[in-house]
């Protein structure tokens, strides 16, 4: 038996179940198509980062005022799975 076995579709969850992800440094225009995939995965999209609310930032590069002061309060750090978009 393997974890695709249909047995195991109703234990299935989406990709960022229970994520609230806020974004930083996107246009708006890209702001919006990543929006749209993450609510599609599963995620809560939050416009604003929320101390002890969002899960997770996204940022377009690794720099800026939020990326400093959430790598500062982070153990690590992850690139996005940008093969998914064309930014």
């Amino acid at each position: 038996m393997k974890a695709t076995d249909p047995t195991f579709e109703r234990f299935k969850c989406p990709l960022f179940y229970k994520f609230i992800i806020s974004l930083s440094g996107f246009t708006e225009r890209d702001r919006n198509t990543i929006k749209q995939y993450i609510e599609r995965e599963g995620a809560t999209y939050s416009p604003n980062l929320i101390k002890d609310h969002c899960t997770h930032l996204i940022c377009k590069e690794p720099k800026g005022y939020f990326f400093v002061i959430v790598r500062k309060k982070c153990s690590s750090t992850t690139s996005f799975l940008r093969s998914r978009f064309e930014i």
